[in-house]
Order: structure tokens, then sequence, then C-alpha cells
């Protein structure tokens, strides 16, 4: 079976999805993952701060960074809450976490590029478990980077029983 998020997905249907279920959205769904992603690149176009877009985060929120390098921010954030440690979560919960990223960014609040989304529902379509250590700094922020990690060809995945690289997933 298959779920689909339109506008809320409820908790049955993310366990659902984390056991083994496929997960698509609605085109609704992805015309607000797309506004909201033409908001971001329209403040970052006309130089207005958006945070971790084109400042820094936490303590260096308050700094620019410029365009030539925003795309290295989102890498070093990505690296730098890729901190988590201990045994390995189960893949039932794996894609759990991803199921429920997918229907976060279905809301349309997050701006998030709509190809991160199709990778991030390709990986749940072809059996892609990023390992994510246990414990973690950050609460989900951490589970979160160490899958995009392997969004990024770093980390490592299991895909199809095999574990590979994130470059190889």
């Amino acid at each position: 079976m298959t779920v689909t998020i339109d506008d809320a997905a409820s908790w049955r249907d993310i366990a659902r999805v984390g056991d083994g279920e496929m997960l698509v959205l609605t085109d609704a769904a992805w015309d607000r993952i797309a506004h909201a992603n033409r908001i971001v690149a329209s403040l970052v176009e006309k130089g207005i701060r958006a945070y971790g877009v084109n400042t820094g985060v936490g303590a260096l929120a308050s700094q620019v960074v410029a365009p030539a390098l925003q795309e290295k921010l989102s890498r070093n954030i990505i690296l730098s809450h890729a901190c988590g440690v201990g045994e390995l979560v189960p893949e039932r919960s794996i894609r759990a976490v991803i199921a429920a990223q997918v229907a976060n960014f279905a809301h349309g609040h997050s701006g998030v590029r709509p190809q991160i989304v199709r990778n991030l529902l390709t990986f749940l379509e072809r059996g892609c478990v990023p390992d994510v250590p246990s414990r973690g700094s950050a609460g989900y922020l951490t589970h979160n980077a160490h899958i995009a990690l392997v969004l990024i060809g770093e980390g490592r995945a299991t895909v199809a029983r095999r574990k590979m690289s994130g470059r190889e997933a």
C-alpha cells in the first residue's frame, strides 16, 4: 500500500511508512514545497537575511554569508550536526524519520528545494537506509543531519542489505 500526504500526516501514516509502505505527496503538497522554495530563493536574491541560508546559525546568526559561500555553509551545517554516537537506529525508525521529514516539508513552510524531497522519497522507494547513530546532542537535528549526509554523498547507508558509502548509495 501507499501513504499519500496532502497537508497532514498522522502518526499512523508515519508508522506505516516505517513498516515499509511507500509515500507519495499530492500535487497540492508539491505546489506548497515549490512555492516556499521560491520565497527563500527570492529573499536570498534580494539580499534579505534568511537564517541558515545566507547567515550563520546559533551564535553566528548575525553573520551574513557571501553568496559564493552559501553552498559551503549548507554543507558545513550538515557536517557539524552529524555528530551522533552509539548503535545505529533500526531501519524501521529511519524510514519513519524520513517520512516525518517529508510530511513536515509538505506543509510548505521550510523553503527546501523540491529535489531534496524527491531524493528522500527515492530513499524510501529504493530501500536506502542512512546510518544514523542513536544518540546525538541536538535532538532530531542530529538524526536529520546523518540522513542528509547521504544526500550529499557522505556518510554511509544500507541499500538492499548491502553497506556502502553515501556516494555509492
